[in-house]
């Protein structure tokens, strides 16, 4: 279980951080919404969700990149939703953001048991964002909390493509 933890623990901190290299650093929005997206009037952040659990981001290529805590059924999941390009408009987004239209996106779950996952910025260098994820898996089918094991990854600092 420890070994299965570790290596899906690392394959979701490598999905995040090839994804956030190829993103644009002024399109960045990290909040604990758990909407689609970040800023939006319906977004209020609630108890149960971890702080900066989301990060939202243009790619290079106008790709609109989602990374979400999500809580499923008691089940910790760290989700990644990609929305390819498209045209028109939303007002519901900034003017830098592309429209999101709900049945052209990919949903993707790059890990579960999420113990925590962290998004914050480098105030000394705004295209660096910095990734912290813990996984806390269970040992067995119990359910006891203290039959768990814990997979802590180093924090990464991820440099984002300065400008467009």
């Amino acid at each position: 279980v420890h070994q299965q933890t570790q290596t899906d623990a690392r394959t979701a901190m490598d999905a995040m951080t090839m994804h956030l290299r190829n993103g644009i650093a002024g399109s960045v929005q990290i909040c604990s919404c758990n909407n689609q997206v970040c800023g939006n009037a319906a977004c209020a952040a609630l108890i149960t969700i971890p702080p900066n659990s989301q990060i939202n981001f243009l790619t290079q290529d106008g790709h609109f990149i989602q990374f979400v805590w999500v809580s499923n059924q008691g089940r910790n999941q760290l989700r990644m939703s990609d929305y390819p390009p498209v045209l028109g408009s939303n007002p519901l987004l900034p003017a830098h953001m592309p429209p999101l239209l709900a049945d052209s996106h990919t949903d993707t779950v790059l890990a579960n048991n999420v113990g925590s996952i962290m998004f914050t910025g480098d105030y000394r260098d705004f295209s660096v964002v910095n990734v912290s994820l813990r996984i806390d898996a269970p040992l067995d089918q119990s359910g006891n909390p203290n039959m768990i094991t814990t997979m802590i990854l180093p924090t990464q600092s991820v440099r984002m493509i300065s400008t467009q």
